[in-house]
């Protein structure tokens, strides 16, 4: 099977999300996602109750800090820190990324940059994600497939191959 792409700075952001939400299940991630800003905001109302009772005010500015973290680190902190990793990781135009998956092997062929061979041995665990699905070849390395450069046949081929190896459908540890 053939996967050719180029990677764009979206599907960077997508896996490295995936890999920072590794150990909760879709619904947690929604929950959590969901709880966090009321959490941002009950600390936010919290630092001005202790305000408007006279508590020391370096302890109300940090309630304050605290609240303002929580409320906007997933939609502003995250997202900007992320942008700024792909540019470092980036800094030429991306190039097509070329993969043939194997019974046998994985090969990884990057225009310009390197080739590779992948031995399914290697794989210690998967994620399937809906926009990403991640292959682990250890605890904080891992392939990434965006899921909108595959055809549904093609991702059911690679997570049978996955399973046909036997590796586990989580994040190795």
């Amino acid at each position: 099977m053939e996967i050719t792409y180029t990677p764009a700075r979206e599907d960077y952001i997508d896996a490295q999300q995936t890999h920072l939400w590794r150990r909760y299940s879709p619904t947690m991630q929604t929950v959590q996602q969901i709880l966090e800003p009321i959490a941002g905001l009950g600390l936010l109302w919290f630092a001005y109750h202790l305000a408007r009772t006279g508590t020391n005010g370096a302890f109300v500015l940090i309630e304050a800090a605290l609240g303002l973290y929580v409320l906007l680190r997933a939609p502003v902190l995250s997202p900007l820190l992320l942008k700024r990793a792909y540019r470092r990781r980036q800094p030429d135009a991306p190039t097509p990324v070329m993969w043939h998956i194997e019974h046998d092997n994985i090969y990884c062929l990057c225009v310009g940059k390197s080739d590779s061979k992948i031995e399914w041995n290697v794989i210690r665990g998967y994620l399937d994600r809906p926009k990403t699905l991640l292959l682990y070849t250890a605890p904080g390395v891992f392939l990434y497939f965006p899921t909108r450069f595959l055809s549904k046949a093609q991702r059911t081929e690679i997570i049978a191959l996955i399973e046909e190896h036997g590796i586990p459908p989580t994040y190795p540890r």
